[in-house]
């Protein structure tokens, strides 16, 4: 599974610990959510899904993914790009 960013789309880094692969980190995001899928049913090319949403969840509350969607849209990247910190949970009765 190949990366689908390019360098450009990628803002200045900020100070803190570095994470292992930041581009798998939002490949697998971004994967999850083109699949409709729960945070643990990610692949394991992934890595652990915990490391993933914690992730997401950080770039989420600090304002970080809505850097990089205007980034995105700025370089013709992408058509539509929405990634939310807080998503809503549909459970059937039964």
């Amino acid at each position: 599974m190949g990366s689908d960013l390019g360098c450009h789309a990628w803002p200045d880094r900020k100070e803190g610990a570095p994470f292992a692969d930041a581009r798998l980190m939002v490949e697998a995001v971004i994967y999850r959510y083109r699949c409709g899928i729960a945070w643990r049913d990610l692949p394991e090319v992934f890595g652990p899904w915990q490391t993933v949403w914690q992730w997401h969840k950080r770039l989420a509350d600090d304002g970080t993914w809505d850097l990089v969607q205007r980034r995105l849209h700025e370089h013709g990247a992408c058509q539509v790009f929405c990634v939310s910190g807080s998503e809503l949970v549909v459970r059937g009765r039964g």
